[in-house]
């Protein structure tokens, strides 16, 4: 067994009376490629800020026997630039002497700064986000060559699959642990799925035999009480004997019947499937335009600080129509989508991806 490099023991995290994590044991070894996985919300980065040692818990306590680095989503540093290795810098076509660094290029400068030395763990947020493919392409070949530890979180299911060979999937404030890639985890749970269908049916056909039988046995019971009823008035005193072994006998149903029905009740319940959550967007107003093009540019140029991004564009936006915007970190996207949303007086919010 390689050594270990973060212990969780009887870790617990709460935020305003609402747990979001309840660890007993977690650990995290020396060669060990650990992908962190959930919903939205879940806590997946503040499990990698509790390894990290930016937050503590309420209860329990999370021990580091290395040194690490850890790459957050927050913003860079002002100084960043000035501790980061040229040469990666370069290979990114990031230069140190810009000042208005777009999302993409942010992010690029921070891995650059990450791969700047070597550390024994790596701890890593989301470090695709607003990444070009270029940058994608230059993260996967940096941690595909990393030697050490590496807990990473991401939605990025190619990035897992090509890092990482274990899972730890966060649900209802515990983390399970799961052998492999992405690819992996995603047929674990398919399986697991059917396995839980398989059980809940097995369920459901016992108990509805169990209370088809109690059923069965009460009418039984109440059907003897009306026949013994009749039977007692029209029998002599001699045969009141009988009687009173056909009053066992419907006691002996009733018997039956209540202990069937505390076998039902012994029956453990399956825990029910919990389904992805659909999202719909509402059709938006703007559909009900009479303009075939709501979106029109004649001769655009836009500029950033000094940086020329379009000279002498024109294109329509097609009512209705998804439409992506691609290009390289740095290119423009987010300008022109700001650009757009400001000049029809729109209020916005640009996430690159």
């Amino acid at each position: 067994m390689d050594n270990i490099v973060f212990l969780m023991e009887d870790v617990s995290l709460s935020f305003r009376d609402k747990e979001i994590l309840n660890i007993d044991h977690l650990a995290v070894h020396q060669f060990n490629r650990i992908g962190i996985v959930g919903r939205n919300g879940v806590g997946k980065s503040t499990l990698l800020k509790l390894l990290a040692g930016t937050i503590q818990p309420n209860k329990g306590c999370v021990k580091r026997f290395v040194k690490h680095a850890y790459f957050s989503q927050l913003e860079i540093p002002n100084k960043l630039v000035e501790s980061v290795d040229a040469t990666l810098l370069s290979k990114l076509h990031i230069s140190n002497l810009n000042k208005n660094y777009s999302g993409g290029e942010q992010t690029k400068l921070k891995l650059s700064h990450l791969f700047t030395g070597y550390h024994e763990a790596l701890l890593i947020d989301e470090p695709t986000t607003h990444l070009d493919q270029e940058g994608i392409t230059f993260l996967t070949e940096q941690l595909r060559n990393y030697y050490g530890a590496m807990v990473i979180v991401s939605h990025d299911r190619s990035l897992l699959d090509n890092l990482v060979t274990t899972i730890w999937e966060i649900a209802d404030g515990t983390v399970k642990v799961y052998s492999g890639n992405y690819s992996s985890y995603a047929s674990q749970k398919v399986k697991e799925k059917e396995q839980k269908i398989h059980e809940q049916k097995i369920y459901e056909k016992e108990r509805s035999r169990l209370e088809t039988a109690v059923q069965d046995k009460m009418v039984r019971a109440q059907k003897m009480m009306r026949t013994d009823k009749k039977t007692q008035k029209k029998e002599k005193p001699s045969r009141l004997g009988k009687t009173k072994s056909k009053g066992t006998s419907q006691k002996n149903m009733y018997r039956a019947a209540k202990s069937i029905a505390n076998r039902i009740e012994k029956l453990h319940p399956v825990e029910p499937l919990r389904g992805e959550k659909r999202i719909s967007f509402p059709l938006s107003k703007a559909l009900e335009l009479n303009n075939k093009y709501p979106i029109i540019a004649e001769k655009l140029s836009l500029s950033r600080g000094k940086k020329h991004l379009l000279n002498n564009v024109s294109f329509q936006f097609p009512l209705g129509k998804r439409i992506a915007i691609t290009g390289p970190n740095g290119a423009g996207k987010s300008s022109l989508l700001q650009h757009i949303a400001k000049k029809r007086g729109w209020t916005y919010s640009i996430s690159e991806s």
